[in-house]
């Protein structure tokens, strides 16, 4: 009795060690603004980025980033943060935004992102899909990828052509 006494206390001790020293993940999630499921090409629409700490183990958050690798369809427009944020880049060969935070980022804290886009107007096919996640990773902390979110482009053919006859329509006659 008294050896199953000291593994069960083993085992608690354990337990509240995991439980002190457990590490706390800071999350992402990421929608599209209005719920939007299609755009127009060439519209500009938003994705939002939804960022949390809600650790109460680990009181803060250490050089924590938001990667949002956009789809090759889309063009960056533009990024409304929050203070939270220290900077941004958006790297264009690889279509990739990052987002810094402020360090460090302290438990409890949440916030919105938005991250304007459009489909390429001109070159996008009507019925183009853009799929994207966005995943947020920190020192202290594993990387967390969000759900997957997706967009359909809505284009329409603008070209016009005309057609413009220069001299007689038929060249064997004469005026």
């Amino acid at each position: 009795m008294n050896k199953k006494l000291n593994q069960s206390g083993l085992l608690f001790a354990l337990m509240l060690a995991g439980a002190s020293t457990g590490q706390a993940n800071v999350e992402v999630t990421k929608s599209i603004l209005g719920g939007l499921s299609e755009v127009e090409s060439g519209k500009t629409f938003s994705y939002v980025l939804q960022y949390r700490n809600p650790s109460t183990t680990i009181p803060e958050f250490y050089n924590v980033t938001i990667t949002d690798p956009l789809p090759p369809e889309l063009e960056y427009r533009g990024f409304e943060g929050t203070a939270d944020v220290n900077s941004v880049n958006y790297d264009s060969a690889s279509h990739t935004l990052t987002i810094y935070f402020n360090n460090p980022l302290e438990d409890g804290k949440t916030g919105e992102l938005e991250v304007r886009t459009a489909f390429k107007p001109g070159v996008t096919p009507d019925g183009t899909v853009a799929l994207n996640t966005a995943t947020i990773d920190a020192d202290n902390s594993p990387a967390d990828t969000s759900g997957q979110v997706s967009i359909t482009a809505r284009a329409e053919n603008l070209a016009v052509l005309d057609k413009i006859l220069l001299g007689p329509a038929f060249p064997w006659i004469r005026m």
